[in-house]
């Protein structure tokens, strides 16, 4: 009896673990990976704008500079979905947007440090730090004096 119990949690265990959604990549769900097989097909980024999204706030910036978009681009190629949550803010939403050409771009957007899609789902992230504290470095470099 006690075979065929231990046989039947493993079963359920092993089950439930099959069963666990797996969770999309940060690429796949933002749209990233095509975005840099664009890159690396030739197309340019005009600039990269940046905003904490406050909707009150000059903590933004915009910027031109190679580096500091392909700094931007490294730094977002770094994180990884590690949760989806029903956590949510409702009064910081940061996003980066690169312009590629008239009407044409790519945005990233988070609700806090969520990562966040279509305005509806929120994702637990790491490997965002560096993203962060570039971030935070550009918005004092570009702040009006």
């Amino acid at each position: 009896m006690k075979r065929l119990a231990a046989l039947l949690l493993a079963l359920m265990l092993g089950t439930g673990a099959c069963l666990a959604e797996a969770l999309p990549t940060f690429a796949a769900l933002t749209g990233f990976d095509a975005f840099e097989a664009r890159l690396a097909a030739g197309d340019e980024i005009e600039s990269a704008y940046y905003t904490d999204g406050y909707g009150f706030s000059t903590s933004e910036f915009t910027t031109t500079d190679p580096d500091e978009i392909a700094a931007l681009i490294d730094a977002l190629g770094q994180i990884e979905v590690v949760a989806r949550t029903d956590e949510a803010i409702t009064d910081w939403y940061p996003q980066i947007v690169f312009k590629l050409g008239e009407d044409d771009w790519f945005r990233v957007s988070f609700n806090k440090q969520w990562l966040m899609i279509d305005g509806m789902d929120n994702y637990v992230v790491e490997g965002d730090g560096p993203f962060w504290a570039l971030t935070a470095e550009l918005v004092q470099k570009y702040m009006p004096e």
